[in-house]
């Protein structure tokens, strides 16, 4: 059973207890200014750090997220991915496209972390449950 614990114009993020997971789903609002960026993302890491990370997993759907990859972008969520990622269990991120697989794959790789990158929920799910026959949501 999901449970919202976080809500703004930019970011949900939900708790499902049963599977373990946490999911954080970037809405399809456009961060109009780069403080916009880091005052979201800190007000639902507030609430994430009063979560016991280790007993989660972490899905984070960029599905209705707007593109966007200028410098000033990129250099503002390189400082915000280690905030979000630090202490789950296992951590997937679910994109559109092969293309956003790739791409998002690439900035993991670059920040050093292990983390699936699919365009497939039911496969992040099944790897973030460790092949648990669940669905989420």
């Amino acid at each position: 059973m999901l449970v919202e614990i976080f809500r703004n114009q930019y970011l949900i993020a939900d708790r499902d207890s049963m599977l373990g997971i946490l999911r954080v789903t970037r809405t399809s609002e456009e961060f109009k200014e780069l403080e916009d960026i880091d005052g979201s993302y800190q007000a639902l890491f507030r609430v994430l750090d009063r979560m016991q990370r280790p007993t989660f997993c972490l899905l984070v759907d960029l599905r209705r997220s707007p593109g966007r990859s200028d410098p000033k972008f990129e250099g503002v969520m390189r400082r915000i991915r280690p905030q979000l990622f630090r202490g789950f269990r296992r951590c997937g991120i679910l994109v559109r496209s092969a293309s956003g697989v790739r791409q998002v794959s690439q900035h993991t790789k670059e920040d050093g972390y292990s983390i699936l990158v699919g365009n497939s929920e039911a496969e992040l799910v099944h790897f973030l449950t460790d092949g648990k026959l669940h669905s989420f949501g």
